[in-house]
């Protein structure tokens, strides 16, 4: 069993927190993260971290978490790597544009009665339209390519271009021009793209966790275990427990030792993780934070715990 602490590159205090984590017990390891990383790197290194940790827990400290005022259950926002690189958000939190972002709700009909109604089906059928109707040009891109060579060809969307075309439907007997496939249209057919990449990387950072045995998936981000139902359905999509504390994480480095009469450093001050209103000396606020993560003011969300919601709360 090996535990492990996923910390964002560009983040010192939050880095310097996780190696005194890793120094207190044997066979803990970190792993940073760099920033401006496509969501194939993100899936690589999230796979990469799984595997070391195997039978262990997971923590990730990558960037924010929050909650919204409204329906505040579903609605939370959570970041799985450096802030806009990659992030997942309830029904109603207005995603980044042209950033990769998971709605957990993506693949929830909005009618339950027809599975073909949710918005994942959608952009699939949507997808098939933009290549057959208007027949974009369809490329490959990193993902694509990166999981053909692992064997495990990604059967969604490359990227598409422009391709104006003056041809015929292969069904039609007359030569009815094929709908142009302009910037415009190539730039929606991407926007439909990115999110079937994004929802493939989230299932796939899942997987990756279950398969290595990974017991606990705690998220070390301010307020997102306030959205209770939105972590019951991460949980239930990867199948493993998450945790989500209800309060802002506090990463705060104490004061430097320095030497009275040249103010020089002698020891760095170490940092404590604890949570928003914690009093000093008390709870993490104290030496206890420098190596253990809050065990208390938190949701833990099982993968059974979603499906046991009455039924009207298993949509937005």
């Amino acid at each position: 069993m090996a535990d492990i602490f996923i910390h964002a590159e560009n983040q010192d205090a939050v880095k310097r927190w996780g190696q005194q984590w890793r120094s207190a017990v044997q066979g803990r390891s970190c792993y940073s993260m760099a920033a401006g990383l496509g969501v194939n790197a993100v899936l690589s290194a999230y796979r990469d971290a799984a595997q070391k940790a195997a039978s262990g827990t997971v923590i990730v400290c990558v960037g924010h978490g929050a909650v919204s005022v409204t329906n505040t259950a579903w609605n939370g926002q959570l970041d799985l790597a450096v802030p806009l690189d990659f992030r997942v958000i309830g029904p109603d939190v207005a995603p980044e544009l042209g950033h990769p972002t998971v709605k957990v709700d993506y693949d929830l009909p909005k009618n339950p009665a027809h599975p073909e109604t949710s918005q994942y089906a959608l952009d699939q059928r949507a997808i098939e339209e933009y290549r057959q109707r208007y027949q974009c040009v369809e490329e490959n891109t990193d993902l694509k390519t990166q999981e053909r060579n692992r064997g495990q060809p990604y059967p969604g969307p490359g990227r598409f271009k422009p391709a104006p075309s003056t041809g015929r439907h292969p069904d039609q007997s007359s030569a009815t021009p094929i709908p142009q496939c302009d910037d415009t249209t190539a730039s929606i057919a991407n926007q439909v793209a990115q999110r079937l990449d994004a929802w493939y990387v989230y299932r796939e950072i899942g997987k990756a966790f279950k398969s290595n045995g990974v017991r606990l998936v705690v998220f070390l981000a301010c307020k997102v275990g306030a959205a209770p139902t939105f972590l019951k359905k991460i949980a239930y999509d990867w199948q493993i427990p998450v945790r989500g504390y209800t309060k802002d994480v506090v990463a705060d480095p104490q004061p430097d030792t320095r030497d009275d009469k040249t103010n020089t450093i002698i020891q760095q001050g170490r940092v404590r993780v604890y949570l928003e209103g914690d009093p000093a000396g008390t709870r993490n606020n104290s030496p206890r934070g420098e190596t253990i993560v809050p065990d208390y003011d938190f949701v833990l969300a099982k993968p059974g715990d979603y499906k046991k919601l009455p039924q009207g709360q298993q949509s937005p």
